[in-house]
């Protein structure tokens, strides 16, 4: 990958192939059967955050039911869960302009800069947990730390493949 000619040849087709698929679904016929040019939609998230941020919000409130499991509190944890999983999913929408899960690096407009913003976003994510798990643990929900914790690890790891992608393994 590391930016060599055949990264660029191929982010290339994939860009080609993507317009492509957008056209053969969005293609509009004029009166005068003229193929108008496509527009380019990007697929909603604004549902998928609302949701998602009303299901995050509910863990701080015990109102979830007791479920097939019979525990109110795990059941708190899911719906959590869910909420946060609808929120990356709609971040990924925002920013990526695809529908998808995965942030690979071919994805990514400027690899090198975004490196230290996804540091910093993971050095916070770290901070939280270790104050969501310590001296604010009164005022989250007991696995917030864990969850927190858990972001800013992911975080890392991806960090650590992109360094390594465009560093020391990259194609020179």
């Amino acid at each position: 990958m590391g930016g060599s000619k055949d990264d660029s040849e191929l982010a290339e087709i994939n860009t080609e192939v993507e317009e492509l698929i957008v056209m053969a679904n969005d293609t509009q016929v004029s009166d005068k059967g003229e193929t108008n040019a496509p527009t380019t939609t990007n697929p909603e998230w604004k549902l998928l955050l609302g949701i998602g941020t009303l299901l995050l919000l509910q863990t701080w409130f015990d109102i979830a039911p007791a479920g097939p499991w019979g525990s109110e509190r795990f059941s708190n944890g899911v719906i959590g869960l869910t909420g946060l999983g609808l929120i990356y999913l709609a971040w990924f929408r925002f920013t990526f302009k695809i529908k998808g899960v995965a942030p690979t690096i071919d994805r990514w407009k400027t690899p090198k800069e975004s490196l230290p913003k996804v540091a910093l976003v993971a050095f916070i994510f770290c901070i939280l947990a270790w104050l969501a798990g310590g001296p604010l643990s009164s005022s989250f929900p007991e696995p917030a730390g864990m969850i927190f914790g858990l972001m800013g690890s992911l975080l890392l790891l991806q960090i650590i493949y992109v360094w390594l992608v465009l560093g020391p393994l990259a194609d020179n």
